[in-house]
């Protein structure tokens, strides 16, 4: 292209010119860097350069796709977010508790109603010996069931291969539970974190209302 030609030529006489009457120094050094930079940037925003088509496959596309997979995490944890805060604003916790078994059936709908909300199916596994913890396992029919005991054992979070189900070791009125989640698209970090962070809403919710209840009661006294 012609007015490529003249561009290349124009530049260098630039740069000729101003290397001549400018010498670079320690000083001015970042400022020929910037105008090279920005030399080259208006080449490849105007003429397409072979270079650039040569790598954009390569090396340019790979920091792309990882700028876009940020940004839609960025937005997805967004939204979460937004459903929690407006989840625990409307959640309706059972008035009259009495007893443990009440108190799992209260947190055990608070987290299946969140997940509801989100297609995500949640459930609460209560076991009391490795075999026990076991046998849930079995039931879910995994590729690496191995590795979930091991990981479970060891009172981490596992994942499954395909990131569909998430199994996280979890105590709760000091007994032993597999919070299990699963869902048709792929589990991460944040949502276990957010059934944790439910747990403990929910935990600290009964606490407060047992407390200003027995604050109530001595007054009445």
């Amino acid at each position: 292209m012609l007015f490529r030609k003249f561009w290349y030529l124009l530049f260098v006489i630039g740069a000729c010119y101003v290397v001549t009457n400018y010498p670079i120094t320690e000083k001015n050094s970042l400022q020929f860097l910037y105008a090279f930079i920005s030399a080259v940037l208006i080449d490849i925003a105007v003429f397409q350069t072979p270079l650039v088509k040569k790598i954009g496959p390569t090396e340019l596309n790979e920091p792309i796709e990882a700028l876009k997979d940020s940004n839609q995490l960025v937005l997805s944890f967004s939204e979460k977010m937004k459903s929690l805060v407006t989840y625990i604003g409307d959640v309706t916790i059972e008035e009259n508790i009495q007893n443990d078994t009440m108190y799992i059936t209260g947190l055990s709908n608070v987290l299946k109603n969140y997940g509801e909300e989100n297609r995500i199916d949640i459930s609460l596994n209560r076991f009391s010996s490795h075999a026990e913890m076991r046998g849930l396992i079995d039931i879910l029919s995994l590729d690496n069931r191995t590795e979930a005991i091991g990981t479970l054992v060891d009172k981490k979070t596992f994942y499954s291969k395909d990131s569909k189900i998430a199994l996280a070791p979890i105590t709760v009125l000091e007994q032993e539970y597999i919070l299990q989640i699963s869902s048709k698209k792929v589990i991460t970090e944040i949502d276990v974190d957010i059934f944790f962070l439910l747990i403990h809403v929910y935990d600290l919710a009964i606490c407060e209302r047992d407390e200003r209840g027995a604050v109530e009661d001595g007054e009445n006294v």
